[in-house]
């Protein structure tokens, strides 16, 4: 038996965790999916009569990157066609534990 967990079409956030850079500063084919597939939804969420979600992009900076993960999705994800207000990056984590206490850091800002 195969569950598949669907989410609503009302969330105020969706988190993107990264999975390492190319040459330090390209988003790879395998982050391109992750990045898109967290578009798709928003745009559905729109499509469906809600609000935009925020896309956050989390990933920090590793040894052999010269920009943080975060940043390089944000990037592409503006070059995707999101309204960079609708896109944060997070930067600063290093695993994915960190990836969620510094995306909620992130959305703790924002609402204030």
């Amino acid at each position: 038996m195969c569950l598949l967990y669907k989410p609503k079409k009302d969330k105020d956030y969706i988190i993107v965790l990264g999975s390492g850079l190319l040459n330090g500063n390209q988003v790879s084919p395998l982050l391109a999916a992750r990045i898109d597939k967290g578009i798709e939804f928003m745009k559905q969420q729109v499509k469906s009569g809600n609000k935009s979600p925020i896309l956050i992009c989390s990933g920090g900076q590793g040894n052999d990157e010269s920009i943080p993960e975060g940043t390089a999705m944000q990037n592409y994800a503006i070059k995707q066609g999101i309204d960079e207000k609708l896109v944060l990056a997070e930067t600063q984590s290093k695993n994915t534990l960190q990836n969620m206490q510094f995306s909620k850091r992130v959305i703790e800002t924002k609402k204030t």
